[in-house]
Protein backbone atom coordinates (compact mmCIF):
# COMPACT_ATOMS: atom_id res chain seq x y z
CA UNK A 1 0.00 0.00 0.00
CA UNK A 2 1.48 3.57 -0.91
CA UNK A 3 0.23 7.46 -1.94
CA UNK A 4 -0.62 7.41 -5.62
CA UNK A 5 1.89 8.13 -7.95
CA UNK A 6 4.41 6.42 -5.19
CA UNK A 7 5.96 3.98 -7.70
CA UNK A 8 4.19 0.67 -6.43
CA UNK A 9 3.24 -0.75 -10.17
CA UNK A 10 6.94 0.50 -11.33
CA UNK A 11 8.35 -1.60 -8.95
CA UNK A 12 5.81 -4.44 -9.90
CA UNK A 13 6.72 -4.31 -13.21
CA UNK A 14 10.80 -3.73 -12.43
CA UNK A 15 10.14 -6.88 -10.51
CA UNK A 16 8.19 -8.65 -13.42
CA UNK A 17 11.08 -7.51 -15.30
CA UNK A 18 8.91 -5.27 -17.58
CA UNK A 19 10.84 -1.60 -16.67
CA UNK A 20 12.81 -0.16 -19.28
CA UNK A 21 14.97 2.71 -19.01
CA UNK A 22 15.39 1.89 -15.54
CA UNK A 23 19.19 1.49 -13.45
CA UNK A 24 19.76 0.51 -10.24
CA UNK A 25 18.78 -2.97 -8.01
CA UNK A 26 16.10 -4.05 -5.93
CA UNK A 27 16.42 -5.14 -2.41
CA UNK A 28 13.57 -6.19 -0.55
CA UNK A 29 14.18 -7.23 3.54
CA UNK A 30 17.58 -7.37 2.17
CA UNK A 31 17.11 -10.08 -0.69
CA UNK A 32 17.86 -9.06 -3.69
CA UNK A 33 17.32 -12.05 -6.01
CA UNK A 34 14.32 -11.31 -8.42
CA UNK A 35 12.97 -14.80 -8.43
CA UNK A 36 13.23 -14.97 -4.20
CA UNK A 37 11.50 -11.26 -4.16
CA UNK A 38 8.83 -12.90 -6.44
CA UNK A 39 8.00 -15.64 -3.77
CA UNK A 40 7.67 -13.57 -1.07
CA UNK A 41 5.41 -10.63 -2.16
CA UNK A 42 1.83 -10.38 -3.65
CA UNK A 43 0.28 -8.54 -5.94
CA UNK A 44 -3.19 -7.15 -6.12
CA UNK A 45 -4.48 -8.13 -10.05
CA UNK A 46 -7.16 -5.73 -10.15
CA UNK A 47 -6.94 -4.18 -13.64
CA UNK A 48 -7.28 -0.74 -12.04
CA UNK A 49 -3.58 -1.01 -11.29
CA UNK A 50 -2.14 -0.40 -14.92
CA UNK A 51 -2.95 2.84 -16.57
CA UNK A 52 -5.65 2.91 -19.11
CA UNK A 53 -3.29 3.57 -22.31
CA UNK A 54 -1.51 -0.10 -21.15
CA UNK A 55 -1.43 -2.50 -24.19
CA UNK A 56 -3.60 -5.80 -22.78
CA UNK A 57 -0.46 -7.97 -24.32
CA UNK A 58 1.77 -5.96 -21.95
CA UNK A 59 -0.74 -6.48 -18.96
CA UNK A 60 -0.27 -10.48 -20.09
CA UNK A 61 3.39 -10.59 -20.39
CA UNK A 62 3.64 -8.98 -16.96
CA UNK A 63 1.08 -11.26 -15.07
CA UNK A 64 3.55 -14.27 -17.30
CA UNK A 65 6.47 -13.26 -16.02
CA UNK A 66 5.72 -12.48 -12.28
CA UNK A 67 3.58 -15.39 -11.48
CA UNK A 68 5.24 -19.07 -12.19
CA UNK A 69 1.80 -21.03 -12.55
CA UNK A 70 0.64 -18.48 -15.31
CA UNK A 71 -0.68 -20.41 -18.01
CA UNK A 72 -0.43 -18.62 -21.66
CA UNK A 73 -2.28 -21.41 -23.42
CA UNK A 74 -5.47 -21.46 -21.17
CA UNK A 75 -5.57 -17.47 -20.76
CA UNK A 76 -5.13 -17.41 -24.91
CA UNK A 77 -8.52 -19.71 -24.83
CA UNK A 78 -10.55 -17.68 -22.57
CA UNK A 79 -9.29 -14.76 -24.45
CA UNK A 80 -10.22 -16.17 -27.66
CA UNK A 81 -13.68 -17.32 -26.27
CA UNK A 82 -14.41 -13.62 -24.65
CA UNK A 83 -13.52 -12.26 -28.12
CA UNK A 84 -11.52 -9.65 -26.36
CA UNK A 85 -8.65 -7.98 -29.18
CA UNK A 86 -5.37 -7.99 -27.08
CA UNK A 87 -4.05 -5.20 -29.79
CA UNK A 88 -6.59 -2.75 -27.53
CA UNK A 89 -4.95 -0.93 -24.90
CA UNK A 90 -7.21 -1.01 -21.36
CA UNK A 91 -8.88 1.75 -21.54
CA UNK A 92 -10.44 0.98 -24.72
CA UNK A 93 -12.35 -2.10 -23.63
CA UNK A 94 -15.98 -1.96 -21.91
CA UNK A 95 -16.45 -2.55 -18.23
CA UNK A 96 -17.77 -5.72 -18.96
CA UNK A 97 -14.68 -6.94 -21.26
CA UNK A 98 -12.45 -5.62 -18.61
CA UNK A 99 -14.36 -7.41 -15.86
CA UNK A 100 -13.68 -10.64 -17.86
CA UNK A 101 -10.63 -9.91 -18.61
Amino acid sequence: MGENGAGKTTLFRLIAGLGKGYTGSIAVAGETSIDKIKENISFNDKLDAFNLYTKLKEIKDFYAKFYKDFELEKFDNIISLLDIDMSKRLGELSKGKKKAL
